[in-house]
């Protein structure tokens, strides 16, 4: 009977150490109190079509680590169109857009940013600086924004107005 205790004992101590050999170590994105590595993390594009389909943009936000211990966040846009004519045309010095975003980022619950922002654009793809606040650590932030649009060429009328979209952007540890 004592060579089988001892034979489940070792049975069971030789897979709790095979367990521990193959189990998952922690995520390195959720390590707290970890750097961020220095690079650019962003919303997935989102197309957007403006009041009766005559304007169209592509969206995104994204979030700059730097080393200089700020994040900075990023309005991006492409695709940024009108149809006139038989066609779609971009903006131009006569035909801009006015282009502008309601961005939040949080961390755990935490806000770290929320701000609106709006600008002229000139061309059809452009990125413009909606703000910055003090470098976390790295993990899963959320990223939601409202973007909106008033042109080109059209008014009100044709403008593009969102809901609230975005999601969780993975800024990953520095090595």
């Amino acid at each position: 009977m004592a060579n089988v205790k001892t034979l489940c004992r070792a049975t069971a101590s030789g897979a709790l150490a095979l367990l521990a050999l193959v189990a998952p170590t922690a995520d390195p994105a959720v390590a707290a109190g970890q750097q961020p590595q220095e690079g650019t993390y962003c919303t997935p594009w989102n197309g957007h079509y403006g009041h009766g389909r005559y304007t169209f943009a592509d969206a995104r936000v994204c979030l700059r680590t730097t080393s200089w211990h700020r994040t900075q966040v990023w309005l991006q846009t492409d695709r940024v169109t009108y149809w006139h004519g038989i066609f779609w045309h971009n903006p131009s010095d006569n035909y801009w857009a006015t282009v502008g975003a309601r961005v939040q980022v949080k961390k755990e619950g935490e806000t770290l940013l929320e701000r609106e922002y709006s600008t002229q654009q000139y061309k059809r793809k452009d990125e413009f600086k909606a703000g910055e606040f003090t470098q976390r650590e790295c993990g899963t932030y959320w990223v939601i924004y409202k973007y909106s649009q008033l042109g080109p060429y059209y008014g009100n009328d044709k403008a593009i107005e969102t809901p609230w979209i975005g999601g969780q952007v993975e800024v990953p540890c520095a090595t």
